[in-house]
């Protein structure tokens, strides 16, 4: 079967570039993706999967299904764009990897016990949507979930930190000389003093004052070390608070994102199959600056969650516009498909051997005790 999906595989290298395409010659605001998600549900109708739209009540999100019962593969894609800069993440090759991969599956699943599903979530560049779908059961009975992104570097086992994004707000008090802009000078002062304390890889970034609202994000490895950072910042501000006299307070400013749950059982399997596939080169357990909506679900699922490099030369800068330009590359184009290649090998294996799902939920277990 696996010959089958790369006989397949070369019959649809057109349509998975013109998807590309497609989507880096539209790209739509987060949760406004309405050409991607009709282009790409369209092409899964064509294929025979059965298609719903505003799944989970979100308006540009889709549920797709071929096949019947247990193992259910999942296939992420996400497709929104920046409106003045594109694809600058390469969410338009990501996207169209994770459809070519579905499809090849989908060929074979027939002769074997399964589902394939692919799963739109909007919003990627604005917080997301996986974590609320997540928090509505839209994965609880997702047996794996697989993704490869565009990226500089081939990375197995990308380690995304968790982010948990904050809102300080301090109310002016009319009878008093210090204002709100004081209290969030002073806050930022002080928050970059106490950074300097912080354990590796933690980090207070993204500074912005507007409104009168103080927003920072906090990056840690750990979804815990970031609540305790809250922790600490929440002890500064009422300090601070109560030496100047002005009612605060600090909430999130959107969804936080948790780390990635590294699941070693799948890398492995996924890492055999982009060998196999002709990718040969890769990096494990480096860190990225970027978060993952992905980490929440993968505290509970089987996730690949890997990076693929698309690019001849390493100094072009990851996000950008020249990068987005590069998903339409000849060469990119050959390590997408490689890429998908690889997803649909390790999506068959998992349906062949399913004791490999056994032992990857058990390796989530372990790691939660």
């Amino acid at each position: 079967m696996r010959q089958e999906i790369t006989s397949y595989l070369s019959t649809i290298k057109n349509e998975m570039y013109q998807l590309t395409k497609f989507l880096y010659d539209n790209p739509e605001e987060s949760f406004k993706e309405k050409k991607a998600q009709d282009y790409i549900t369209k092409l899964l109708l064509d294929k025979g999967f059965t298609v719903l739209k505003n799944y989970m009540d979100i308006p540009t999100a889709f549920h797709a299904q071929i096949g019947e019962g247990h193992p259910k593969i999942c296939f992420i894609c996400e497709y929104d764009g920046d409106i003045k800069k594109g694809h600058i993440y390469g969410n338009n090759l990501s996207t169209s990897i994770s459809i070519t991969a579905a499809i090849s599956l989908a060929k074979v699943v027939s002769k074997i016990s399964g589902s394939v599903i692919v799963i739109g979530t909007p919003g990627e560049l604005n917080g997301g949507s996986k974590i609320t779908m997540c928090k509505q059961g839209a994965f609880e009975d997702i047996d794996a979930i697989l993704i490869s992104k565009p990226h500089i570097y081939n990375i197995e086992n990308p380690k995304c930190p968790a982010i948990l994004p904050l809102k300080i707000v301090f109310e002016d008090n009319l009878s008093g000389n210090l204002t709100s802009m004081d209290a969030y000078i002073m806050t930022i002062n002080l928050l970059c003093q106490l950074a300097k304390g912080f354990k590796p890889g933690c980090t207070i970034e993204n500074f912005s004052i507007s409104d009168k609202v103080c927003v920072i994000s906090l990056k840690a490895p750990s979804f815990d070390t970031a609540a305790e950072i809250r922790h600490q910042i929440e002890i500064l501000t009422n300090t601070l608070g109560e030496l100047i006299g002005l009612n605060h307070e600090v909430t999130l400013a959107e969804l936080p994102c948790a780390e990635i749950k590294t699941c070693k059982t799948l890398n492995r399997l996924f890492a055999h199959n982009l060998k196999e596939c002709g990718i040969i080169e890769l990096e494990t357990d480096k860190c990225v600056t970027s978060g993952s909506t992905l980490g929440c679900i993968s505290n509970t699922i089987p996730c690949v969650n890997s990076y693929i490099s698309i690019l001849k030369d390493k100094s072009i800068p990851y996000p950008s516009s020249e990068f987005a330009k590069e998903t339409l590359s000849e060469y990119a184009q050959e390590i997408g498909l490689k890429a998908a290649q690889a997803l649909a090998f390790t999506g068959l294996d998992l349906m062949e051997k399913q004791n490999l799902i056994i032992e990857a939920k058990s390796e989530l277990i372990v790691q939660s005790n």
